[in-house]
């Protein structure tokens, strides 16, 4: 009896937490993905099912598209409270996790237009995954973002990463991060809005909290030979820099024209002498 007694307790405490893990069963948008009729997104739900299309990974096994294009209707939030005033992850809640839209062997190839609305409550924390995170992962030659906030979001990585985007090889315009990014290996690129660009980044900024050790930047963590950064500035905090760190730009091979940075930008070591206001290496 007692064993059953104790059986019976355990259960009934487990239950309820099992009860309230959370979930998001993806649901199509209305919309045929075309430039004509993109996907209209407007909840939770219809964003995950967004990412299942680009990402090949639909459980009702729906075709793979990369070029889909998708319009918001409204802002989105995916979990509340994800981070404190500080900027810090709040610990102790089940948060829904987030997957990147696109990858390094799927590069997202359509044109997403966030109609000036927000998406908040990203969760990514895998500390050592070896690959592209953001709201997008990787955006190919092709594609185009713009027009869309990520607020109250958290990710930590081991490679590339940024509030919108891991890497860009098209187009950034008009895009915010108002998020903790955190790269933890010494070779991540880590930039708020983005990670590494190739293509252009254009009229976007950073108030979010960017963190890592080299290639940090407010914008972009590593700009690329022909990527180009303009019209973009940096609010936000650095923590954790140890080289290549700029208000901006981390480490810069292309073009920075018509930027600025008005946060506190250090960095320690042997390197701490590759920091700048604006960029760091040049």
């Amino acid at each position: 009896r007692w064993l059953f007694t104790m059986l019976l307790f355990v259960t009934t405490m487990i239950m309820p937490t099992m009860m309230l893990a959370k979930s998001i069963t993806p649901t199509k948008p209305n919309g045929e993905g075309t430039a004509e009729k993109p996907y209209q997104i407007g909840t939770a739900a219809e964003l995950y099912w967004f990412a299942g299309l680009v990402n090949g990974t639909l459980e009702d096994g729906g075709e793979k598209n990369a070029s889909a294009n998708a319009i918001l209707t409204t802002n989105i939030t995916v979990n509340k409270g994800v981070l404190d005033a500080i900027k810090d992850r709040v610990s102790g809640n089940d948060f829904i996790e987030w997957i990147p839209v696109g990858s390094a062997k799927n590069a997202y190839t359509g044109t997403f237009d966030g109609k000036g609305y927000t998406i908040s409550g990203l969760y990514f924390d895998h500390p050592d995954a070896d690959y592209y995170v953001g709201l997008f992962g990787c955006i190919g030659a092709n594609g185009k973002i713009s027009n869309v906030g990520v607020l109250d979001s958290y990710f930590q990585f081991g490679a590339q990463g940024g509030g919108v985007c891991g890497v860009n090889h098209g187009e950034l315009q008009n895009c915010s991060n108002s998020s903790t990014v955190i790269g933890t290996q010494i070779w991540a690129k880590i930039g708020g809005v983005c990670g590494m660009n190739y293509g252009t980044v254009r009229d976007c900024k950073n108030t979010g909290s960017v963190r890592g050790h080299e290639k940090i930047g407010g914008v972009c963590g590593y700009n690329e030979n022909g990527g180009i950064i303009e019209n973009c500035f940096n609010e936000g905090t650095f923590s954790e820099t140890i080289k290549s760190v700029g208000g901006v730009c981390g480490e810069n091979r292309g073009t920075i024209r018509s930027c600025y940075n008005t946060a506190s930008v250090s960095g320690t070591g042997n390197y701490a002498e590759k920091v700048g206001g604006v960029c760091g290496e040049n």
